[in-house]
């Protein structure tokens, strides 16, 4: 026991990653965020004192998914963008965004339940 405690606190610096079948695409393949990405992502999102929930989401999702590559030129071109957060923003329904951001989030080791639980009380 002791042993598989060790190899897992000795891999712990490689990012967990999950399939997650999506209705209308198929399957896709995110990862966790590390604490540095999503300082960054929650700066990027903040305007003034507030974060702005829906852009944090995409900024998640395009930086935490690994396929597909929302900054394939086929994408960037149909969208008419060079912008890879806007094509997740146009390809995606907004449930659909919202299951890939709680993926990413349970996966980067937040434990959404406690905080849904908090938040009913």
């Amino acid at each position: 026991m002791i042993d598989d405690l060790l190899k897992a606190l000795l891999d712990a610096d490689k990012k967990p990653e999950k399939d997650v079948q999506m209705k209308r695409f198929g399957t896709f393949r995110i990862r966790a965020l590390d604490d540095q990405e999503i300082e960054e992502i929650e700066e990027r999102a903040t305007f003034g004192k507030s974060v702005d929930q829906t852009k944090k989401a995409l900024l998640m999702i395009q930086k935490a998914t690994i396929v597909p590559d929302w900054s394939h030129p086929d994408l960037l071109a149909k969208y008419e963008t060079q912008d890879s957060v806007r094509v997740v923003e146009k390809t995606l329904l907004p449930g659909e965004r919202v299951k890939l951001f709680t993926e990413i989030l349970e996966l980067s080791g937040y434990d959404l339940g406690t905080a849904v639980d908090q938040v009913k009380n």
